[in-house]
C-alpha cells in the first residue's frame, strides 16, 4: 500500500467505553470510529440496538506494508458478540483484517442483527480458519434476515481460506 504518511496501526488495545469516542450515537451525531482500538470496542461489546457509528479515518489493523506482514500480524477475534446498529464506513478502508486459527465463526463482526453496514472497503484481509463450522466471512460471520449490507467493497488483496466461506456475511 502506498500512502502519504504512516498510518496509525492498531496496537491490540480496546477502549473502555463509548465515552472515549466523539459523537452520541444518533443519526445526526454518530459515534466516530477513528482507530483500531475504537473499532475493536464496537465489535467486541454487546451494545444497545439502534446506535449509529461512522468511520472517520482509514483503519489499519495490521501493518501490511511489510513484505511478510502476516508473520507478525495480530489476530482479530471477537466471538459471540451481536451488533444491531448502523455502521457507516463513509468510504473509508479497513486494512489488514487478519485471522489464522480455529474459530467457530469469523468476520469483522461475529453476528449482526437488525442493522445496516454500508460504504466500507476492505483491503489486505487474510483469513485462514480451519474449523468446519459455518460462518466465515470478511464482514459478518452470521447475519439475521433483517441485516442490510450496502456498498461493501472487498478488493483482490483479500483472501479467505476456510470451509463454508461466504464473502460478505455467513
Amino acid at each position: 500500500i502506498s500512502r502519504a504518511e504512516d498510518p496509525e496501526v492498531w496496537d491490540g488495545t480496546v477502549i473502555g467505553s463509548l465515552t472515549e469516542m466523539n459523537g452520541s450515537g444518533t443519526v445526526d451525531a454518530p459515534y466516530e470510529i477513528e482507530n483500531g482500538s475504537q473499532l475493536a470496542y464496537v465489535v467486541s461489546t454487546n451494545l444497545d440496538d439502534g446506535l449509529y457509528f461512522k468511520v472517520v479515518k482509514d483503519i489499519y489493523l495490521n501493518d501490511t506494508s511489510l513484505e511478510n506482514w502476516q508473520e507478525s500480524a495480530r489476530n482479530w477475534v471477537w466471538a459471540d458478540v451481536r451488533f444491531g446498529g448502523t455502521f457507516d464506513g463513509d468510504g473509508h478502508t479497513i486494512n489488514g483484517l487478519y485471522f489464522n486459527g480455529n474459530q467457530k465463526r469469523f468476520g469483522l463482526f461475529s453476528f449482526v442483527g437488525d442493522t445496516l453496514i454500508t460504504n466500507v472497503k476492505f483491503t489486505n484481509a487474510y483469513i485462514n480458519n480451519t474449523t468446519s463450522e459455518e460462518g466465515q466471512a470478511i464482514v459478518a460471520a452470521q447475519a439475521s434476515a433483517k441485516a442490510d449490507f450496502d456498498k461493501i467493497y472487498i478488493d483482490e488483496t483479500c483472501s479467505i481460506n476456510a470451509p463454508n466461506v461466504k464473502g460478505v456475511a455467513g
